[in-house]
Formats: C-alpha cells, sequence, structure tokens
C-alpha cells in the first residue's frame, strides 16, 4: 500500500534523479517549503515543535571554564541553538555553514534554512559532499536565479563548508525525512481549517 499524502506521496518523496546539476528534494523540489509551510500555518503542529524545541534546548549550555564559556556565548548561544533545533524537529536535517579567516580559525557559525540547500554531488556510497545554496529554489519567486553559492561538506582547510546531517528514515534520499511524515494529512488539514475559517469570518460568515 503506498503512503497517500495531502500534497505528496510516497513516490514523489523518494529518491528523484540528478537534474540541472543537483539533486531536486521532493519531485517538485520544494518538499522542505511544504514543510516550512505546515509549521507557519498549523497553529498545533507550531507549538508541539516549539515545546520540542524548548524541552530539548532547555536553558543552553553552560560551562565552568571561562574559556569554554566565552566559546559558547560567541558560537552556541541560546539563539543558534534554538534555531538549529527548530529546523532539526521541522526537517530532520541541519545545515550549519562555518566561516573561517585566513588562518582557517572559525569566526562564525551559520543556521541555514535546509529549504534554501540542495545537495550538488555525492561521493561514492552515495553521502553528501557538495552542496548548492540559492536564496531561495522557487522558480515562482523573484531572485530564484540569484545569490547561487556552491559549499563543500564541512572541511577544515577550506573557509567556507557546511557541517550537514540528515535522517532520511526509510527513504533513499540525502534529505531528512520528519519522523511526522504519517501525520502530514492530518496536518495540513488543521492549517486548511483555519485559513478556510479565517476567510469566511472576514467575509462575514460563521464557520460550521
Amino acid at each position: 500500500m503506498e503512503l497517500k499524502l495531502a500534497a505528496y506521496n510516497s513516490k514523489s518523496i523518494d529518491i528523484q534523479r540528478k537534474k540541472s546539476g543537483y539533486l531536486p528534494n521532493g519531485q517538485d523540489n520544494l518538499f522542505p517549503n511544504y514543510l516550512n509551510g505546515l509549521y507557519n500555518n498549523a497553529p498545533t503542529h507550531t507549538a508541539i515543535i516549539k515545546d520540542l524545541v524548548r524541552y530539548i534546548i532547555g536553558k543552553g549550555i553552560f560551562s565552568d571554564n571561562i574559556e569554554d564559556e566565552q566559546k559558547i556565548k560567541a558560537f552556541l548561544n541560546q539563539e543558534f541553538l534554538e534555531k538549529l533545533e527548530k529546523y532539526a524537529e521541522i526537517h530532520s536535517q541541519i545545515c550549519v555553514l562555518v566561516i573561517r579567516d585566513n588562518l582557517l580559525n572559525i569566526q562564525r557559525l551559520r543556521v541555514i534554512n535546509p529549504a534554501q540547500i540542495r545537495v550538488a554531488e555525492c561521493d561514492i556510497i552515495g553521502e553528501p559532499k557538495l552542496f548548492e545554496f540559492r536564496k531561495t529554489w522557487d522558480r515562482n519567486v523573484q531572485g530564484y536565479k540569484s545569490d547561487r553559492v556552491y559549499i563543500p561538506l564541512y572541511d577544515k582547510s577550506c573557509q567556507e563548508s557546511l557541517l550537514y546531517w540528515y535522517d532520511s528514515g526509510t527513504y533513499d534520499v540525502p534529505y531528512g525525512r520528519p519522523s511526522y511524515i504519517s501525520g502530514l494529512n492530518a496536518i495540513e488539514n488543521e492549517s486548511a481549517l483555519y485559513l478556510g475559517d479565517n476567510h469566511g469570518a472576514q467575509n462575514g460568515m460563521t464557520p460550521s
């Protein structure tokens, strides 16, 4: 039996052939945008993820060692950790850009929205080794072809490289597939109900 999802079926989010220099994430290459949309529009789903993030991160990371505490404040502060865990819960995927100076000392860690990253190359066993960043991958959004950058997998000898983690579950893809995937119908249904009721209320109709 094939799993039927509101906007996607199992086949449409499983392995896709490489095209235009990258491996698409979903048949239309916009599956992560869909997951972000559910997070932004389904109140219960949003609340659950926010609660999970607060539970996992707590009050953040601390150290009694002064040098370690300074590094934590510089690179692993509360805002960074919460953003990192939020994307991990939404996408089962983490993308962190590691930026180094000319002496290859780490200067900054930047959490990237997984919706902006696609795998450009994999190694012989299928693990990602090169990525393409775009501000947006939606062809219908202005700026689709701008801000295109290739980033290698984490490498201490590169000034910019990507720390990349994903859990694809039972799917044969180099992208995250969240554990709540079996509940996508219910999440999208909640989102549609709220949007429909809101539209009706704004137009003078009482939701039934």
